[in-house]
């Protein structure tokens, strides 16, 4: 079966709550995701104040001013620490995003994997720390053509990592994200354009689970979807994020789409062998066969039997045979009754 591996984004939807970043973990835990992600910063270290929110952000937190914003969601070590403990007790992989290099060597210890938001794909401060590492990196491309994220790979290529740790995720840095702009078919064309790289993937800010079923379709087999506890609680993601419920079902439908996929291999699967002798069909008689008589295509039908001998696969190599015995209409032909 085709393995992938789903992501709950956490982000920001804690509101700086232990107690919720916990019930979020309990969530993705619940729902079958593989990890939950959080974001690690210093403001002061990636934003200037007086900087204004996007558009989205101003609409649904009403802060013009995303340094304000982003100090009062803003947490600290030891609130990752907390979650990091829960997430471990729970079973579920613990991943944070560092937007800097402070915070990155903060949360270094707590890490199995390294994930670089869009808008740090050509932060080279913080990807030439990323290429020392041991661990494995996802790379979001929203925000990005194909020339920024080849530079990224060649970055981090020449500066330590392998290729083989990097992966991909397709990404549009909209929240959320028009149905028309997700340009699910980048998917394929990077495993054609970086065929070293370990992994790609969807980072999905799409409303619905939809697109993260082309997506899978195309190729993503790594899946990252905000979650939130409550639509309507304030703050900057909330509202295109999924309820605990909706991911649920995301996860639902995207493990189940992933057996669809089942093997690249065209064979006969268990529940086909026990149909095969039913459905398919064996050479007939068409009429009197007389010994001499020399097969062509007039002479035979071909019926589902259950005395069948030969199978309409092998029609064509009985084609211009011998009849060495008299064959009647209607009778099922076998090879002892031909000279082949």
């Amino acid at each position: 079966m085709v393995e992938i591996f789903i992501i709950a984004e956490a982000g920001v939807n804690h509101n700086g709550c232990l107690d919720t970043a916990k019930k979020l973990a309990n969530v993705a835990y619940v729902s079958g995701a593989d990890a939950i992600k959080f974001q690690a910063w210093k403001t002061s270290e990636i934003i200037e104040p007086g900087t204004e929110t996007a558009e989205y952000q101003l609409l649904t937190t009403g802060d013009s001013d995303q340094h304000k914003m982003l100090k009062a969601l803003e947490v600290d070590l030891s609130f990752l620490k907390e979650v990091y403990s829960h997430c471990t007790e729970i079973g579920i992989e613990f991943m944070c995003t560092a937007d800097d290099i402070l915070s990155l060597s903060e949360i270094d210890s707590l890490l199995l994997r390294y994930k670089v938001g869009s808008g740090d794909l050509d932060n080279y401060l913080l990807l030439n720390e990323l290429a020392k590492k041991r661990n494995p990196i996802i790379l979001s491309t929203g925000l990005s053509d194909i020339d920024r994220v080849s530079a990224a790979i060649q970055y981090l290529s020449e500066n330590g990592c392998e290729e083989s740790k990097i992966s991909l995720l397709q990404c549009t840095s909209c929240y959320p994200a028009a149905t028309e702009e997700l340009n699910l078919s980048v998917i394929d064309a990077f495993r054609t354009i970086f065929p070293r790289i370990r992994s790609v993937g969807f980072s999905d800010h799409s409303l619905g689970s939809d697109a993260a079923l082309v997506a899978l379709g195309v190729g993503a087999r790594i899946f990252e979807k905000h979650i939130t506890l409550d639509k309507n609680m304030k703050g900057p993601d909330h509202q295109a994020s999924l309820s605990p419920e909706e991911f649920k079902c995301y996860v639902s439908k995207l493990k189940s789409g992933a057996k669809t996929l089942g093997s690249p291999i065209k064979t006969l699967t268990a529940g086909e062998v026990q149909n095969k002798n039913v459905i398919e069909k064996f050479v007939f008689a068409k009429k009197e066969l007389k010994v001499g008589t020399q097969l062509s295509l007039t002479d035979l039908r071909l019926l589902r039997t259950n005395r069948g001998k030969i199978t309409a696969h092998d029609l064509p190599s009985i084609i211009g045979a011998v009849v060495k015995n008299n064959i009647q209409e209607g009778e099922p032909i076998s090879k002892m009754d031909l000279d082949v």
